[in-house]
């Protein structure tokens, strides 16, 4: 992998698919800190939202505590909103559930935008029935009046998910329930010697 066309084709303006391809591939490139700050530049210059989605990703897998870090942080920017909406969406393109309680709090942030994202980050995280309770209040809650759709989005989605995990959780006990019983049904009923 030629690591200096890598960089060439995704600062390759007009040409999405290949910019894409660039930052699918960075995500190969193993201890490259100058790939990672491309890689983070991407995440929140880029237009296309396509090239900052596979940008996110490709830093999930090459430092994804630090990219967890750097868009929580982002999340915090008081002064940019812009910064603010990228952080949140990003921290549900990276999927990791623990960021659900910084996510949540972009519900109270007080540009409609900004929460938008956040929604859009819980549809992609929100996997509790706390986090389900949360939209739904919002639903009640006249500064979100215009949020009616992503609302219902996300708490279709996070709905399913808890359902998912609620049939996981049941398949999961059933397994170890005939594991246990065949176990036993394999034992003699006079103890054996030592």
């Amino acid at each position: 992998m030629n690591v200096n066309q890598l960089k060439r084709d995704i600062f390759a303006a007009g040409h999405t698919e290949k910019q894409c391809m660039a930052a699918y591939q960075m995500r190969f490139v193993k201890n490259n800190s100058e790939i990672v700050s491309i890689l983070f530049d991407a995440s929140y210059q880029a237009d296309d939202p396509r090239l900052q989605e596979e940008a996110v990703l490709s830093l999930r897998d090459l430092t994804p505590d630090c990219a967890f870090r750097a868009f929580v942080n982002a999340t915090k920017n008081n002064r940019d909103k812009e910064r603010r909406c990228r952080g949140y969406l990003h921290l549900g393109t990276l999927g990791n559930p623990r960021a659900i309680n910084y996510v949540l709090n972009g519900l109270s942030d007080s540009e409609i935008s900004v929460r938008r994202c956040a929604i859009k980050a819980i549809k992609k995280i929100g996997n509790t029935k706390k986090t389900l309770n949360v939209l739904q209040t919002c639903l009640n809650n006249p500064k979100f009046s215009s949020l009616h759709k992503e609302l219902h989005e996300a708490i279709s989605a996070v709905k399913n998910r808890i359902q998912s995990q609620d049939r996981n959780c049941d398949i999961n006990k059933n397994n170890l329930f005939n594991k246990r019983l065949s176990k036993a049904e394999g034992q003699s009923y006079w103890p054996t010697a030592f």
